[in-house]
């Protein structure tokens, strides 16, 4: 392979990098309701695509295997590196639901979670075989997976929801 095929591979693979990471994160922008944000992001993120794409179809067209191979890698990675920043960098709240079959178990994490400084709200409901607690937190999304970790201790069935807003309420943890 010559320097200048390497070359082309890594820019191949670098751009869709890029442009699938600031897709995944446009996505979640849009869902935040950052709509200005969004479209700036977008912006950037297909004219990246677009050189991407006109590189490809130009060096070699579908016939070189190598530049389809640096494309879907580069896909496959972008992916992969925006979740990342999307757990890293993007700030907000999270409703964590927590559903518990046994209520001494329930209250047990209940005691645990507020001891941490997590406002938890108790609700009582029932289940196909019986009474169950549901426990409601919200968090900072970075919490989640010690909450997820004190559930799964107490064999809680555990759902996350995306909060778009939070105003008001106690417990939100700031940093204990």
């Amino acid at each position: 392979m010559s320097v200048e095929l390497l070359i082309s591979l890594w820019l191949i693979f670098f751009a869709r990098v890029c442009d699938v990471s600031m897709a995944t994160f446009r996505v979640l922008l849009l869902v935040k309701g950052k709509r200005l944000n969004a479209a700036f992001v977008g912006f950037f993120e297909i004219m990246i695509y677009m050189f991407s794409l006109t590189y490809v179809l130009k060096a070699g067209g579908l016939d070189n295997i190598f530049n389809i191979m640096a494309y879907a890698a580069g896909f496959a990675s972008g992916n992969f590196v925006g979740s990342y920043f999307d757990e890293k960098i993007m700030k907000g709240h999270v409703l964590v639901e927590v559903i518990m079959s046994d209520p001494a178990a329930g209250k047990e994490l209940v005691e645990s979670l507020r001891e941490k400084g997590y406002g938890t709200t108790v609700l009582h409901g029932e289940g196909k075989e019986g009474e169950r607690l549901v426990l409601k937190v919200v968090c900072d999304r970075r919490d989640y997976d010690m909450i997820l970790h004190e559930a799964e201790k107490h064999n809680g069935f555990v759902f996350l929801l995306d909060l778009k807003s939070v105003i008001g309420g106690t417990g939100i943890r700031k940093g204990k």
